[in-house]
């Protein structure tokens, strides 16, 4: 007889529910473990090791939280989720599963996560066959971060979900933030829909996809076309021969660009090929362009992407909104399914270029929405993506911008054309520019040539110039704002250039810089206020004073600080000639051969070490311009040294000269000049001194004197190797170079006023060289 029949009702009753609650209890303390350990058997079967932090039974489903999932194979990739339900049917069987919250973390690069994925994907069992109801899959709230290497920022997804039936899959975005070097894109709402397909695949896979639909609310793309200078450490080798050949380089070629290039268009053509049936195409809107140099910017867009796979190719184009006249501007790209050669082109205008989606002050510009822009042109990457070759033409007309280093007031009315034709390299070796040509107006430059460098070398050879045009039409095509001075001058006569170039930097002795120049300019028409004959009185104008601050002050014959030329000392026509312009008697305000060995030298040192500037070229310089260093300012500086050469003497130029420059901060004139370093008049500047004087113009801030007053040892031995050429030229005889070598040059001050030799500062003498000196 059990032992319940002897118990009491009651009692009996107690003892049952009693035994109920501890099945029950039992059951709830069994339910996790069998969770965790089927979840964990399924999870092995993909190859996941898995860790639930909780599990919680809901109504028609489980619910796990705090979940890890890693892959052994796949070490690259952390998956943390805070919650999935697992739905179950009224047999206990899956329906769904639905990931709410995770963050997925990538750690390498992309050619190491791919390998990982493939030894991952492979060593998965596959699922046995069911004929069940299909599972949903769905997901929300998902971050993604993937870090390519430790040093960089991330690449980042957020806010992504996924769902999948039987027949679709969709995936969306919040936002995400992909970017190498010099690349970004952003894409704001992305979301796809992929068509399912039964049936094997390539990989092994049950099913595949096809691109259904493809849309954004904004996809920008960022391109950054210089980056900043390298630290010198980080300088490469220079190239034998030359000491600097460009400034702060780190040029190394980049085998492997192409190849990229071509890898990543022919994953794109594969992509597509594998999602898009035949015939198919995708439309994404709000597309835009943004380019980055420096702190300027340039944006194209929001534009439209079409993507269509037509038979073995794919083709891709991209086009801003349509305006009222004009073709539309259209980039269009074509992919070849299998390996073969990339083509792309560029048609259409003129259409301007806020339709193109360029900005106000984008690279300076201003008033987009009046300039307008055609273009036409084509561009084939080789198969394997070594090179590529360009051809093209276009115009752009109207165009308004201010840039600094053009002018210091807006440029307008700007209309050009330009046409070019060559190839390139895409490790960036090599360029071959077989035909080019920029035209503004009637004026037009030509060129053709090569350039070729390596890590350690550059050779180049180009040769064009300027065809011979009139020089009213030269003037005529000068934007407005950019020469406002010469503007209303008017020219007679032609004017053309002839140029060529040789340069190896591992034989810098063979280069060679060719300049033919045919000038028949004449000035007819001149306004009052730039008529050279108008120096022949007093007049006004400004200058830095010794505080570099601006001061008026007066200038011309009569005015107090005023001295003839008869009454400048011989030597100081000597000076300045042998230290700024040795032809200058010969010229005609310039010196094109002084040019020519300006740019080989400075090739050959790598830097600027020499220019070419003459006496009359400086002259117009002080006479009518400001200090600023512009485009602009060169331009009205060459048509203003045609116009005094043309209108006065060689000796009026140099008694002008000699009495408008500056010789040291707020010393202008060589009668101030001669007072201030020697305590003497003009007429009784001895050799030395006058070549002293003439010596620092490039740069009358640094003085040359050591503590007790004397010109320094490596400065005296300058002027006694100017001496020497000055000698070699016929401007002094024997005696006169005997007698200046033994001079020794002092700084004096007289007893009225003046500065005194410690009112400058005084470099130390191993550093007080001059840069023609310079090893």
């Amino acid at each position: 007889m059990s032992v319940l029949a002897d118990l009491p009702r009651r009692t009996k009753l107690a003892a049952l529910l009693g035994m109920g609650c501890a099945l029950l209890g039992a059951a709830a303390l069994s339910f996790g473990p069998i969770v965790r350990a089927r979840a964990a058997s399924v999870a092995e079967r993909h190859g996941i090791q898995l860790k639930i932090g909780q599990v919680r039974a809901g109504l028609g489903g489980v619910w796990l939280r705090e979940v890890e999932l890693r892959a052994p194979l796949f070490p690259g990739a952390t998956v943390r989720v805070a919650g999935v339900r697992v739905g179950l049917g009224w047999h206990l069987n899956l329906t769904s599963v639905t990931v709410h919250g995770a963050l997925v973390e990538l750690a390498g690069e992309p050619e190491d996560l791919q390998r990982q994925w493939a030894a991952f994907r492979g060593n998965v069992k596959p699922d046995a066959p069911t004929t069940a109801t299909q599972v949903r899959y769905s997901a929300d709230g998902v971050d993604l971060v993937w870090r390519v290497r430790p040093h960089e920022p991330a690449q980042r997804v957020w806010g992504l979900s996924y769902q999948r039936d039987a027949e679709r899959e969709r995936v969306a975005l919040d936002l995400a933030q992909l970017h190498d070097s010099g690349f970004e894109l952003s894409a704001r709402h992305p979301q796809a829909t992929l068509l399912r397909h039964a049936g094997a695949s390539e990989d092994g896979a049950v099913s595949r996809r096809q691109l259904e639909s493809l849309q954004a609310e904004g996809l920008d793309v960022s391109i950054v076309l210089s980056s900043p200078s390298p630290s010198p450490a980080a300088a490469p080798a220079q190239p034998r021969g030359l000491a600097h050949p460009v400034k702060g380089s780190s040029f190394r070629p980049d085998p492997l660009r192409g190849p990229k290039l071509r890898a990543a268009l022919a994953e794109l053509s594969s992509w597509a090929a594998r999602s898009l049936p035949d015939g198919a195409g995708l439309n994404l809107e709000g597309v835009s362009l943004r380019f980055s140099q420096g702190g300027d910017t340039l944006n194209f867009g929001p534009s439209r992407l079409r993507a269509l796979r037509v038979a073995a190719q794919v083709e891709l184009s991209l086009a801003p909104k349509a305006e009222a006249s004009g073709t539309p501007l259209e980039i269009r790209l074509t992919l070849p399914i299998e390996r073969g050669e990339v083509k792309a082109s560029i048609r259409g205008g003129p259409v301007s270029l806020r339709s193109l989606g360029v900005r106000e002050h984008d690279f300076g510009l201003i008033g987009v929405h009046l300039a307008m822009l055609q273009a036409s042109g084509d561009i084939t990457l080789a198969a394997d993506g070594s090179s590529l070759a360009f051809s093209g033409s276009g115009g752009l007309d109207n165009v308004a911008l201010q840039r600094a280093e053009l002018s210091t007031i807006p440029l307008s009315g700007i209309h050009l054309a330009f046409r070019a034709q060559g190839t390139t390299t895409l490790d960036g070796g090599k360029l071959v520019l077989e035909d080019g040509e920029l035209s503004f107006g009637e004026a037009r430059v030509r060129g053709s040539g090569s350039l070729t460098r390596s890590e350690h070398a550059l050779s180049t050879h180009w040769q064009g110039g300027v065809p011979l045009a009139s020089c009213q039409a030269f003037l005529d095509a000068t934007p407005r704002g950019l020469a406002p001075l010469i503007s209303s001058l008017r020219m007679t006569g032609t004017f053309g250039v002839k140029a060529e170039l040789d340069f190896d930097s591992e034989h810098p002795d063979e280069t060679r810089v060719r300049l033919n120049v045919a000038n028949d300019c004449h000035i007819e028409q001149v306004p009052p206020e730039l008529n050279p004959r108008r120096f022949a009185s007093l007049w006004q104008r400004e200058v830095r004073g010794a505080n570099k601050q601006p001061i008026e002050i007066e200038s011309g014959p009569g005015s107090a600080d005023w001295v003839p030329i008869d009454a400048i000392s011989p030597n100081m026509e000597i000076a300045v000639q042998v230290c700024e312009d040795g032809h200058f008697m010969v010229h005609h305000g310039f010196d094109f051969e002084a040019v020519q060995n300006s740019i080989k030298d400075n090739l050959i040192k790598g830097r600027f070490a020499r220019g070419a500037s003459t006496i009359s070229m400086q002259l117009a310089k002080n006479l009518y311009l400001r200090k600023e260093k512009t485009l602009g300012r060169k331009l009205q500086e060459a048509v203003l040294t045609q116009l005094l050469e043309q209108e006065l003497s060689k000796r009026e130029l140099l008694e002008l000269y000699l009495n408008v420059i500056e010789y040291a901060p707020g010393v202008y004139g060589i009668g101030p000049a001669a007072h201030y370093y020697f305590a003497k008049r003009p007429s009784d500047l001895s050799l030395g001194q006058a070549l002293y004087i003439a010596s620092i113009l490039p740069n009358p801030e640094r003085q040359h004197f050591d503590p007790d007053g004397k010109v320094s040892a490596a400065w005296t031995a300058y002027l006694q190797r100017l001496m020497r050429i000055a000698k070699k030229i016929g401007q002094i005889n024997e005696e006169q170079l005997a007698a200046g070598l033994t001079e020794q040059v002092a700084f004096h001050v007289a007893d009225a006023g003046g500065g005194s030799p410690n009112s400058v500062a005084y470099p130390g003498e191993g550093t007080d060289t001059p840069s023609e000196l310079s090893p």
